[in-house]
């Protein structure tokens, strides 16, 4: 049971991980070039502003 549980908790480390990778090789495109300060996951282009606080989005 113990192995058990050890192995479910590593696959889901290892998936959390490989979902975060995956992510963030998309996160280059151009027009994803320019993110939020506050939240980094609202991303766009050169004078966006963040639909959840209105700040500029800066370059990343």
């Amino acid at each position: 049971m113990r192995l058990l549980k050890n192995i479910m908790i590593a696959a889901t480390i290892s998936a959390t991980f490989a979902a975060c990778s995956a992510q963030k090789a998309g996160a280059g495109s151009a027009d994803s070039s320019y993110s939020c300060p506050m939240h980094p996951e609202v991303t766009g282009k050169e004078g966006d502003k963040c639909p959840k606080c209105g700040m500029a989005l800066t370059h990343k």
